[in-house]
């Protein structure tokens, strides 16, 4: 059996390492440079989150942004009754809304402040058009409520998201409805959801006038009114070479009182 020499063993072993850290040092040498950064450009963050409070007694310190600081650090101990002027954000995040109503707020920086703050109440409902398109020969009004105005002509109104709108037709005398189109339909009242923007129309059409005409019959003998003639009712049709075929029907005989 071949007997080990402990002592060259340990002392190849180290000949190797040797070589193994020249042959490494450059690599070492660009890592600690890179990593080795002054410490005054790190933001070690002091406290948190931002708006902590500790108290002490009748004293306490706040956790926030000092000036034009973007570190967190606890401010000095300063008295209950008296806080500092620190940065506190009284919102969070950077544009957050806040709705209340048809009013809103949002969240973020004022001027040259490093504080978040929140704005002052503005108003932000959402609004939709309803446009309005009159047509036809007719006339005829319509209604819109709200607001409750009544109009002839084509209009374009806006309202408020989820507002209901309700129209009503009514036509001339010597006109018809005859009807809603777009966003709506039928002949009777109109009720529109304002969720989007909206479009309809109305339409009125003349009425074609009905026509009646009297024949007046007088039966005379040698000047006198006489009873007793036939009427007959004469109906003419036209032709297609122009000429007009009539057709008499005996209607009855009509008596005179003189």
């Amino acid at each position: 059996m071949t007997k080990i020499n402990k002592s060259k063993m340990i002392k190849r072993c180290f000949q190797i390492l040797f070589i193994g850290l020249l042959i490494l040092q450059p690599f070492f040498a660009l890592n600690a440079a890179i990593i080795i950064i002054p410490e005054d450009d790190y933001c070690t963050n002091e406290c948190s989150p931002e708006g902590k409070v500790e108290q002490s007694g009748n004293y306490e310190r706040i956790c926030g942004f000092d000036g034009d600081d973007y570190c967190l650090t606890w401010s000095d101990w300063y008295p209950v009754s008296d806080p500092p002027d620190y940065c506190v954000n009284k919102c969070s995040p950077e544009g957050k809304v806040d709705q209340l109503g048809d009013y809103c707020r949002a969240c973020g920086f004022d001027g040259s402040s490093y504080c978040l703050a929140w704005s002052d109440w503005y108003y932000c409902a959402i609004k939709y058009n309803l446009s309005l398109t009159v047509a036809g020969t007719g006339c005829g009004t319509v209604n819109i409520t709200p607001p409750g105005i009544i109009t002839t002509t084509n209009i374009t109104r806006s309202y408020d998201k989820g507002e209901v709108v309700v129209l009503t037709a009514s036509p001339s005398t010597g006109s018809t409805f005859v009807g809603w189109s777009g966003a709506c339909s039928g002949t009777g009242t109109c009720t529109i959801n304002m969720t989007a923007n909206r479009s309809v129309t109305a339409t009125f059409e003349l009425v074609a006038p009905t026509i009646t005409n009297t024949l007046n019959v007088q039966s005379r003998v040698d000047g006198n009114l006489q009873g007793g003639a036939v009427i007959a009712r004469i109906s003419g049709t036209s032709n297609t070479d122009g000429t007009t075929h009539y057709t008499r029907t005996l209607q009855g005989t009509i008596s005179t009182t003189l």
